[in-house]
């Protein structure tokens, strides 16, 4: 079973006081299950943090890891947003070193999170292993990762990811 939202919401408020945002735990977090092309959103108005958003499917039907991954995503860029203000790139230097100090990806993870259930197996068609924690992502198409493997690394710090054609 996934992670609810009270277990997100949590997860999200533990760490941000772990480090040293203790502004942040009171930042709501919510479901919204109208998201579709992304999995999670930070909002704020000017310079005030609002809300940070989950989408439905994924609490619904990701792996924990994965909701976990999504959940520091969006504190990260609440993170930025507290440190540097409204006015950063959202995926700016400032908010990639951020997601270095608090381990998680910089890179949205829309394409990488597979979701128990809603898409049969051969519905994808390559896969990226990482061989030394047996982690993988499936895709449907050939994107840069499936491409140039050597350009990303797993959650675990290995650098060398293997990607290959399932049933080819």
């Amino acid at each position: 079973m996934s992670m609810t939202i009270n277990e997100a919401t949590t997860f999200i408020h533990d760490k941000a006081k772990e480090f040293g945002f203790k502004d942040l735990t009171f930042l709501p977090i919510r479901q919204n299950n109208r998201l579709r092309t992304c999995l999670g959103k930070f909002k704020y108005c000017g310079n005030d943090p609002i809300s940070i958003e989950l989408s439905g499917r994924l609490l619904k039907g990701a792996s924990d890891d994965d909701i976990r991954q999504v959940c520091l995503h969006e504190l990260a860029h609440a993170i930025v947003h507290e440190l540097y203000g409204p006015c950063t790139k959202p995926h700016g230097q400032e908010f990639k070193d951020i997601c270095e100090k608090i381990g998680c990806f910089h890179k949205g993870a829309t394409n990488e999170v597979k979701f128990c259930g809603e898409a049969a197996a051969d519905d994808y068609r390559y896969v990226l292993e990482c061989p030394q924690c047996g982690n993988q992502w499936f895709y449907k198409t050939a994107c840069k990762k499936i491409q140039f493997p050597d350009q990303y690394k797993c959650h675990c710090g290995c650098e060398e990811l293997v990607s290959r054609k399932i049933g080819g």
